[in-house]
């Protein structure tokens, strides 16, 4: 239980960018945008004593993950960059970039970490995630593609680079 406490208390304390791709993965479903979060995470955190995986974003709609993403540490930083893959979806252009980073740690102090989110809408820079405290954080990028025949942002699954020192 204690688990699920913990990703309902990150739900309540998620900007609107971590929660977007939730949000949008059970549009038209009879499931909340909370419940689908603690679904998706429960399931990696539940044979887990550390955070070393989280699900920054969920498939929804054609939304395609980035290529390939890099991730490298600085001082108080990290800086990401998702490569777009070569041609995007049908009928979809892309929209935003996002990157997320959590301090890793076991789950049950994660309720007074908090999430940071970023987010671009240049196709090919790097999304600087700054103001980060010293410590190992799990990373992720994801990104947004607007359907061109209503506008509705779809988003990729993240690629989780991995777990990253910050100085």
């Amino acid at each position: 239980p204690q688990h699920f406490i913990t990703l309902n208390e990150m739900w309540k304390r998620m900007d609107a960018i971590g929660r977007a791709p939730y949000i949008e993965a059970i549009r038209g479903r009879p499931l909340t945008a909370r419940n689908r979060h603690i679904q998706e995470n429960l399931k990696q955190l539940r044979d887990d004593e550390e955070i070393t995986e989280y699900t920054f974003s969920v498939a929804s709609g054609q939304g395609l993950p980035p290529a390939s993403v890099t991730i490298v540490a600085g001082a108080g930083q990290i800086n990401v960059n998702a490569l777009l893959p070569g041609t995007p979806p049908i009928g979809y252009s892309f929209y935003m970039r996002y990157a997320g980073a959590l301090l890793y740690g076991d789950p049950t102090d994660a309720i007074i970490r908090p999430m940071h989110t970023i987010e671009s809408a240049h196709e090919s820079s790097n999304l600087v995630i700054d103001g980060l405290t010293a410590g190992t954080y799990v990373c992720g990028c994801w990104i947004g593609w607007e359907r061109d025949s209503d506008g509705r942002i779809h988003y990729g699954t993240q690629l989780t680079g991995r777990t990253i020192n910050v100085t």
